[in-house]
């Protein structure tokens, strides 16, 4: 879990633009958590910032480049390869990471937040739920979740091997 969380807190600022522009001028701290707000403030389920856009625009459930980046930079830097037999509880787990390193910058400066399984679990079961009770049951959901973990997977073993 810790890098998980070392990984996501690597990335969620370029990733999610939680830094102003170098020109005009902007508070960084009052810009970053506009920004953070952004993110977080959505009530929707499951979570905007854990998506991510296709060429058409359409959102897709886990398929944000942060999200995918933390789990590719954990299991390469872990060298987790060899031992995966599915992708869903590095996704989620990866999820979580990125909504916690979110939550640390929500003042708009680094508050540490423990990446805690108490904390975070209901995120965790919420999100695996909503892969078997929505995602699969749906064949079109279905193979696009099945086509994206391969992709991964093969970039992983591209990466990893």
């Amino acid at each position: 879990m810790h890098t998980c969380k070392k990984n996501a807190r690597a990335v969620v600022q370029r990733g999610y633009h939680l830094r102003p522009p170098l020109r005009p001028a902007v508070s960084e701290p009052d810009y970053q958590k506009a920004a953070v707000e952004k993110c977080l403030g959505d009530a929707t389920f499951p979570p905007k910032f854990l998506g991510g856009k296709d060429e058409n625009g359409n959102f897709h459930f886990l398929e944000s480049n942060v999200v995918w980046d933390v789990l590719v930079n954990t299991v390469a830097e872990l060298k987790l390869y060899r031992h995966i037999k599915t992708l869903k509880s590095l996704f989620c787990t990866s999820a979580a990471a990125v909504k916690c390193a979110l939550m640390e910058l929500r003042t708009g400066k680094l508050v540490e937040n423990d990446f805690s399984a108490v904390e975070f679990r209901p995120l965790y079961d919420s999100l695996i739920d909503h892969i078997e009770k929505k995602i699969i049951p749906s064949s079109v959901l279905s193979k696009r979740w099945e086509d994206y973990n391969q992709l991964t997977l093969d970039r992983l073993c591209d990466i990893c091997s």
